[in-house]
C-alpha cells in the first residue's frame, strides 16, 4: 500500500480527521479540561483496538513494555500541553507551533543517538524555528506566553514520544500495539 493513491487518501484523512479533532478540542475546553479531553481521545481509541485485538486474538503483551511506557508517558504530556495550547490559542496558532516537532526530532536524534550533523544542517533547524517565529510574530502580539510555552514544550516532548516511536517500529513492534499502549495510558 505504500505510495499507492489509497496511501494518499488515508493520509489526507488522517490530516482532515486530526483537524476535526483540533476544532473539537477547541469547541469542548469550554466544558473539559485539558486531561479530560485527553482522557476521552484515550479512552474511544482504546475501546476501538481493544476489539481490534479481541477480534484477531492478538495480544498486547510485549518485551518492550518500558520503550512502550517511555513512548505513552511522553506522548500523553505532549497531548495534554498541545490540548492546553489549543484551549489558550488561536487553533492556528497552537497546530503552527505543534509542527515544530520535527524540528525538535532532529535536534534530539543528534543529541540523544549521538548522531552527527554538519553545521548546515543545524542552521536549517535555525532556520526552521526563526521561520516558524516569523510565522507568529503578528500573533505573539495578541496571544499569552505561558500559551506558546504550553505549544513549544509539547512539540518537544512530543518529539522524545516519536523518537520512542521509531524505536518499536525499528524493533519490529506492529502499530495497533504502540497505539494500544498509548491510549491506554491516556485513559488511566
Amino acid at each position: 500500500m505504500k505510495g499507492s493513491p489509497l496511501a494518499s487518501l488515508w493520509m489526507v484523512v488522517a490530516s482532515a480527521l486530526f483537524a476535526c479533532m483540533g476544532a473539537c478540542v477547541k469547541l469542548g475546553a469550554s466544558h473539559f479540561s485539558a486531561a479530560e479531553l485527553v482522557f476521552w481521545r484515550g479512552f474511544v481509541a482504546l475501546v476501538l483496538i481493544g476489539a481490534y485485538v479481541f477480534c484477531s486474538g492478538n495480544t498486547v503483551a510485549t518485551p518492550l513494555w518500558r520503550t512502550h511506557l517511555s513512548r505513552s508517558l511522553s506522548g500523553f504530556v505532549s497531548l495534554v500541553l498541545y490540548f492546553l495550547a489549543i484551549t489558550t490559542l488561536p487553533l492556528a496558532t497552537a497546530v503552527t507551533l505543534s509542527y515544530t516537532s520535527p524540528l525538535w526530532l532532529a535536534a534530539l536524534v543528534a543529541v540523544l543517538a549521538h548522531e552527527r550533523f554538519r553545521p548546515a544542517i543545524w542552521g536549517a533547524l535555525t532556520l526552521g524555528m526563526l521561520g516558524v517565529a516569523l510565522l507568529l510574530k503578528p500573533a505573539l502580539a495578541h496571544i499569552p506566553l505561558y500559551g506558546a510555552g504550553f505549544g513549544l514544550i509539547g512539540a518537544a516532548i512530543a518529539a522524545l514520544a516519536y523518537l520512542n516511536v521509531r524505536k518499536l517500529g525499528e524493533a519490529g513492534e506492529p502499530e495497533w500495539r504502540t497505539v494500544f499502549w498509548f491510549s491506554l495510558i491516556c485513559a488511566a
